[in-house]
């Protein structure tokens, strides 16, 4: 695993918690504040996702499957769960088992993912009149739930020892 791309997933994951930690005292840039962090909460899941892809075969010395994720992952994909379940499925049948149990185990995970992608896609669409429901509060909600989901396909993909690649690079 990259220590370098590692790192820069932390650093992302500490900037937006230091974002949605913010709150603008006036209602309409709050509902802005909202709508610009959950675009990058989105962006978050996305990279975050492929970086993790990566780092796993990477460190099983699968270059064939390293340089066809670089190439071919798209710059832009919509990171619904329905996505995320079909690109575990597609690496291992076992990742998707894993992660589908998990989400079971979570109330509204799905639709809240499902939702902050909606809501990303709305605003980058310019399509304002469907975002009246990210607000501060389900933003922060979303991010959460977001920060858990990344842990999760981290430990489902590296058979939960993540950590513990992370602590044996950084040493």
């Amino acid at each position: 695993m990259s220590i370098s791309s590692n790192a820069l997933r932390h650093s992302y994951r500490a900037r937006l918690e230091a974002l949605a930690r913010k709150s603008p005292s006036d209602p309409e840039e709050q509902a802005d504040w909202a709508k610009y962090v959950s675009v990058l909460i989105s962006g978050y899941i996305e990279q975050s996702f492929k970086e993790i892809l990566l780092e796993f075969v990477s460190s099983h010395e699968i270059s064939r499957l390293d340089k066809y994720i670089s190439d071919t992952w798209p710059e832009s994909r919509n990171m619904k769960i329905s996505n995320i379940d079909f690109i575990l499925r597609s690496f291992d049948l076992s990742w998707s088992e894993k992660f589908n149990r998990w989400l079971e185990s979570k109330d509204n995970y799905k639709s809240e993912i499902n939702s902050l992608i909606a809501s990303r896609n709305d605003i980058a669409h310019g399509k304002e009149a469907n975002t009246t429901n990210v607000t501060l509060r389900s933003m922060r909600y979303r991010l959460a739930i977001s920060l858990e989901l990344i842990d999760e396909l981290g430990s489902i993909i590296y058979g939960g020892n993540e950590e513990s690649l992370i602590d044996e690079l950084a040493s």
